[in-house]
């Protein structure tokens, strides 16, 4: 589905749904209307988890891929311990519509952000240094004879 689009845009459209999802809650009021946000903020999730998994992996330093995806989802988790507490204080000291109306702003900003990510220096794919080892079986039989 996202196959053929520059690695940016899945997590643009990934943010997005989540942003207007949550963001949606404020407009809920019934099982029907905070079903539909769910359905919204859920497909955006289900877009992000792989799609931010492979985009880290390749832009890591050859050999590091283990020690970046590790932060990022410590840093991910984090936001979890966090996040939580952190939005029910908000809900309870300002109400719930200040929360999703926040979450929707955060998720604005962040998709912003992504769609600024080609502007970065660095944003490119981290190329493979060369490898001796055989890729291809044709090669692994000439290696071995």
């Amino acid at each position: 589905l996202v196959g053929g689009m520059r690695p940016h845009i899945p997590l643009i459209m990934a943010a997005a749904f989540m942003a207007v999802g949550f963001g949606a809650n404020v407009l809920a009021d019934g099982m029907l209307s905070f079903t539909l946000a769910t359905v919204v903020w859920t497909l955006g999730e289900v877009l992000w988890a792989p799609m931010s998994a492979t985009f880290i992996a390749d832009r890591a330093p050859a050999g590091r891929s283990g020690s970046y995806q590790g932060s990022y989802f410590f840093a991910w988790n984090a936001a979890f311990v966090v996040g939580s507490p952190a939005g029910l204080a908000l809900a309870h000291a300002h109400g719930y519509g200040a929360l999703w109306l926040s979450v929707l702003g955060l998720g604005c900003a962040v998709t912003l952000g992504f769609a600024l990510l080609p502007r970065l220096t660095g944003f490119a794919k981290t190329p493979a240094p060369p490898s001796d080892h055989p890729h291809t079986a044709e090669e692994l039989t000439r290696e071995t004879r």
